[in-house]
């Protein structure tokens, strides 16, 4: 699909862009066309031409942002403002057959990244988070099966365990996410940067196999980095518009961050 980090370099903007908000490091908008980024068809497009409706069930202020434009294109959108609102909507769109719902809760990654994972906000969010599982379960349909799980696991890191890469290197770019910086530059300035750095290099060659049998999408030569800077076990790497506040981190290749539960009921 093209969408190889959340903090994406565009060639057609000369730039990095944060894809969760479709803003520049400046804070600045990026003008695009949110709803065509994503080839076609995406996911729910096949979905409806197989027969199936895809509808999501989330918070109704993500309605028409431009991550939703970007992300469901051809998928109904049902807003909901509060946790009883996201299970009646869910349950009562599950009676008829032939849909696929996808009910989205952010509340459990928003805690885990902003106040770490022994935070009393993160149980509480926990806590919601299984509320809805449970209510939703108990008023299924039996015609209705419900899965549950989440996009990737967190590690939390201390101020001592953040890094800052402060270097200012003339034409070098940082882009990816805290865990695996994606570089573009002059030549060994990857290799010179995990020299310096608890990190590891690996060109973007190396990466190319991992993305799947193809065919490619036809942007990612242009959208992609000379190489990863990995961050070693217990560290995170803060390039320059990478965001120093946050506790739980994920994007690099430890269990912690890659294995994710599921549920089904």
């Amino acid at each position: 699909h093209g969408l190889i980090a959340y903090q994406l370099y565009l060639p057609e903007i000369s730039g990095v862009v944060n894809t969760l908000k479709w803003i520049r490091p400046s804070g600045e908008p990026v003008n695009i066309d949110h709803e065509s980024f994503l080839p076609s068809p995406n996911l729910w497009e096949r979905l409806s031409s197989s027969g199936v409706e895809p509808i999501t069930v989330q918070p109704g202020g993500f309605d028409r942002s431009p991550l939703s434009r970007t992300l469901y294109r051809g998928c109904r959108f049902e807003g909901a403002w509060t946790v009883s609102e996201i299970v009646d909507a869910t349950v009562e769109l599950a009676r008829q057959p032939g849909r696929l719902i996808f009910t989205y809760f952010p509340s459990v990654d928003v805690a885990a990244h902003m106040t770490g994972q022994r935070s009393e906000g993160f149980a509480d969010a926990l806590e919601a988070a299984a509320s809805i599982w449970q209510r939703i379960v108990d008023r299924l349909p039996e015609s209705a099966v419900a899965v549950g799980t989440a996009d990737h696991g967190l590690i939390d890191y201390s101020a001592d365990e953040k890094i800052l890469i402060r270097d200012r290197i003339e034409g070098i770019t940082f882009h990816g996410n805290p865990r695996t910086s994606y570089i573009r530059g002059p030549a060994g300035v990857g290799e010179r940067l995990a020299a310096e750095y608890p990190a590891t290099w690996v060109p973007w060659e190396n990466i190319v196999p991992l993305l799947g049998p193809g065919p490619l999408h036809p942007a990612i030569e242009g959208r992609a980095p000379d190489g990863l800077l990995v961050a070693d076990p217990g560290y995170v790497l803060l390039p320059p518009a990478m965001d120093k506040r946050m506790i739980g981190y994920h994007g690099g290749t430890l269990d912690e961050e890659m294995k994710v539960p599921l549920l089904v009921g």
